[in-house]
């Protein structure tokens, strides 16, 4: 449904529309964040045991409120790069999950956010949170050269992904 959705003209607003006021998914509440976490922490321990070379971490489907990226940037993560297919990523979503981390941090947090998204929130998410935003971008072809990213992951996008553009992704 959200798939069809997402091909009208407002199909985008409606979705989030639907996911913020109909099904109540968004803001996530703070009650649900251990679920999310359990997640980000096993994409967490993977990077530390398995990266090698780049200290990049690559996640594309990032969703409305970037909830991995701070949650890995709380975690000691320093560089990402963020991509989305369309541009779902909403300041005000984003903020929500950072006034949650202030308060409540991922366990083994090394660090909390402090700053709120204002007036430049793709600036303000690298210069403070090392996350380089990309939407709309394409997995399939990011251009990004040889062993310049140390871990990629994703978290509930892969579904939504064709078999046949998979193939592509890994391959890039």
């Amino acid at each position: 449904l959200f798939r069809a959705i997402d091909q009208l003209p407002i199909g985008l607003s409606l979705h989030y529309g639907l996911q913020r006021y109909v099904t109540r998914n968004l803001p996530r509440r703070l009650q649900t964040y251990p679920i999310y976490l359990s997640d980000t922490l096993r994409h967490w321990k993977s990077l530390r045991a398995r990266a090698r070379g780049s200290d990049l971490y690559l996640e594309f489907g990032a969703g409305w409120d970037l909830f991995n990226s701070l949650a890995l940037y709380c975690l000691g993560i320093e560089r990402q790069l963020v991509v989305d297919l369309t541009n779902y990523m909403r300041p005000i979503m984003v903020n929500a999950v950072i006034k949650n981390f202030q308060s409540l941090p991922p366990d083994g947090a090394v660090r909390r956010p402090e700053r709120l998204l204002t007036n430049d929130p793709l600036g303000q998410l690298q210069a403070h949170y090392g996350i380089t935003y990309r939407a709309p971008s394409d997995a399939r072809a990011m251009a990004l050269d040889n062993g310049s990213v140390g871990l990629c992951s994703t978290t509930n996008t892969l579904e939504h992904v064709p078999p046949d553009d998979l193939k592509k992704i890994m391959r890039e």
